[in-house]
């Protein structure tokens, strides 16, 4: 009884959960010690990625699905820790993503 309870409330959790839109993200299949960035705005799939050495703000964001068709590849921003102060920086898609980097994707001008 207690096993059919719970998978009810699991396919109700699931099923409540793709009606109402809400996307969960997907569990890292990276290790524990990775060092993960984010990026969020105007791309397909935001949330949190494993850093990749020498990688650069273009490849993060093609991790990251790629531009919407509102995105744009102009007046990005990189959210970034220094000296414990959260710092906003502009970036050129060359630049390289440091471990906890937020990308930033603002919307294109129409």
């Amino acid at each position: 009884m207690k096993r059919t309870a719970i998978l009810v409330v699991i396919c109700v959790v699931a099923v409540v959960s793709s009606i109402s839109g809400v996307e969960r993200m997907p569990a890292p299949q990276e290790p524990h010690n990775a060092e993960w960035f984010y990026v969020t705005g105007f791309v397909m799939k935001p949330g949190a990625y494993a850093l990749q050495p020498e990688m650069t703000v273009q490849m993060g964001i093609a991790i990251a699905g790629g531009l919407t068709e509102r995105g744009s590849n102009r007046g990005i921003r990189i959210a970034r820790m220094v000296d414990g102060q959260r710092v906003d920086i502009d970036v050129e898609l060359s630049t390289i993503v440091q471990a906890s980097d937020t990308i930033l994707v603002r919307q294109r001008l129409q």
